[in-house]
């Protein structure tokens, strides 16, 4: 994803978590520049509920949020 990202014009900052506090903290951090985005990878299936519930709230309030399951 990272080395695919210029070409598309997208900056990826890839973040790592350890605990609910440090997602959270995350997201609203993501979510302040306009035109953000989230991509989550199947390694915080523990933390999906919080995730989803902080993303909704955080970025809704930026123009769009949709949840995309495989």
């Amino acid at each position: 994803m990272q080395a695919l990202a210029p070409s598309l014009g997208v900056e990826v900052h890839p973040i790592n978590v350890r605990d609910a506090g440090d997602i959270e903290r995350a997201i609203i951090a993501l979510a302040r520049p306009a035109n953000g985005g989230l991509i989550v990878s199947g390694t915080e299936a523990l933390y999906r509920d919080l995730i989803i519930r902080l993303a909704a709230h955080d970025f809704v309030t930026g123009g769009g949020f949709d949840v995309v399951r495989p």
